[in-house]
């Protein structure tokens, strides 16, 4: 019936009191939809997990969710190719509240990865201790990425190693 699902419209007016129809709206759903941006993934994803709702992620060619290496998904959010969509409706009825929780419980364990120290303690360790940059011809800005490089290096006590393909012409560093 119609009060299983609504349709929220962003009304006019001043951006505080649509924000707070957002937030009000999503922290107060079981389940919301994340759809995709300009690209495959979007960061209403991760506020939905931030504001404790379960996203409902669809994607056509590629999931692209971060830290899929240590996070499974379909423990914290209903994952679903668009060809699966018209089973949305019986995916999200059949989910108990007992499952619902265990979702929201899960989240709760991995939220940090979602905070901006959280992404960069990671992003750090995929570094690796190794960091290659490529010099390429005519890019004079890659100057400042080795000189930025180098001081991230020595932040983390880490090798740069300077990749450059052969070409004719001068290298900028």
């Amino acid at each position: 019936n119609n009060h299983d699902y609504f349709y929220f419209e962003h009304p006019s007016g001043s951006s505080d009191f649509n924000t707070h129809i957002f937030l009000d709206n999503t922290q107060n759903t079981k389940f919301v939809l994340a759809p995709r941006g300009f690209g495959r993934s979007s960061y209403r994803f991760f506020e939905i997990i931030r504001l404790g709702s379960v996203p409902i992620y669809i994607w056509d060619d590629k999931v692209w969710l971060p830290f899929q290496n240590k996070i499974e998904y379909s423990k914290l959010a209903i994952v679903l190719h668009i060809s699966e969509i018209f089973n949305l409706d019986n995916i999200l009825r059949s989910i108990t509240e007992e499952e619902y929780e265990e979702m929201r419980t899960y989240a709760k364990s991995v939220m940090h990865l979602f905070t901006f120290e959280g992404a960069c303690k990671e992003f750090v360790k995929l570094i690796n201790k190794t960091i290659t940059i490529s010099c390429h011809a005519g890019l004079g800005d890659q100057l400042i990425g080795y000189a930025c490089s180098e001081v991230l290096a020595h932040e983390l006590g880490a090798e740069v190693i300077l990749d450059m393909p052969i070409f004719s012409g001068n290298c900028p560093i």
